[in-house]
């Protein structure tokens, strides 16, 4: 068959479509419970498949998550540090306002201000 023909044709050949029609009658000549497995296993390959990237995906979120978490509480304590070599002992209430920001830029602002704050009270009032 010219190479035109088989464009048209879809590309099949005779021994190609020949071989197809005897795949395909042995497979509907199989017990339908076969015919059930090997689709089910189709299926449930390309459901592992899916499972597989979504559980990856999922991975990288929380480690993506994890690790800002980790960073934002990395500078509420810098900030916390700095507060308490400058003006002393920190109070739990402005303590855990600080730990709570998760913010990356407002524990940047928070840091800068508690170095430049010239007391407790003042940097209480812009936290």
């Amino acid at each position: 068959m010219p190479a035109a023909e088989r464009r048209e044709s879809g590309g099949d050949t005779p021994l190609v479509r020949d071989f197809l029609d005897r795949e395909l009658k042995q497979l509907l000549a199989w017990p339908e419970h076969l015919r059930t497995l090997v689709r089910l296993a189709a299926e449930s390959a390309r459901t592992r498949s899916e499972v597989a990237f979504m559980g990856t995906t999922m991975a990288e979120y929380l480690i993506r998550k994890g690790r800002a978490l980790g960073k934002a509480e990395a500078k509420a304590e810098g900030v916390l540090r700095v507060l308490e070599r400058r003006v002393g002992a920190v109070p739990k209430a402005l303590r855990a306002r600080v730990v709570r920001v998760d913010d990356l830029a407002v524990l940047d602002r928070l840091l800068d201000w508690a170095l430049a704050a010239p007391t407790l009270k003042a940097f209480a009032a812009r936290a």
